[in-house]
């Protein structure tokens, strides 16, 4: 079957505002840069950048499937999860209060096998499937209901490809997507242009 899942009803994110935040990628680029043109530790401190957030929440979203696609697909998962599209619909919530970055990927699974599975294992919390969905915040499901599906790869998927597995993948990733949408805000950019200029 195919369901279209939001990547924040499973539990791989693509968090950019606790967790992928960039800092690293500043760090290094500030670093280079000190380097090349000779600044000073205050104007290395003083370095200010301009984001294109909506490219690296995109970016981050296609690497989020890149990394579950080699770790989930086909033998990796027994079977379960046959493929998963490109990323859609990569966004930002305006407020992170309760929600993060986001994206939509159709997933082509085999039913019969995930629910199988999910029936015969505990999670890493020694859960059963039915403890397990009986103590997540979306209550009684109907067994035919795409919620239920949900449910069940978000129990199932981590026994094949680990929560931390996936994270340190992505965070490999991180500063790559940042350097390559970021830029020198327009003060900074005088700055190391006049520093080229005396060179």
């Amino acid at each position: 079957m195919n369901i279209t899942i939001n990547s924040r009803d499973l539990p791989y994110t693509i968090d950019t505002y606790g967790m992928f935040t960039g800092d690293s990628a500043e760090e290094m680029e500030a670093e280079y840069l000190a380097e090349q043109y000779g600044l000073t530790e205050a104007e290395q401190f003083e370095l200010e950048w301009d984001y294109n957030h909506p490219a690296i929440v995109r970016d981050f979203a296609l690497e989020s499937v890149n990394i579950l696609a080699n770790g989930l697909e086909g033998k990796s998962s027994g079977g379960i999860v046959l493929a998963i599209s490109l990323p859609e619909n990569a966004r930002s919530p305006q407020f992170y209060n309760y929600t993060t970055d986001s994206y939509d990927a159709t997933w082509t699974i085999d039913k019969h096998k995930l629910l199988k599975f999910a029936d015969k294992h505990k999670n890493g919390e020694g859960q059963t499937f039915r403890e397990y969905r009986q103590s997540i915040s979306w209550g009684d499901m109907d067994e035919a209901s795409e919620d239920y599906i949900v449910a069940a790869l978000d129990f199932v998927l981590p026994y094949f490809l680990d929560v931390e597995s996936y994270e340190d993948a992505m965070f490999e990733a991180e500063s790559t997507i940042y350097i390559e949408n970021m830029k020198l805000e327009a003060v900074s950019q005088q700055l190391i242009e006049s520093k080229e200029a005396k060179a």
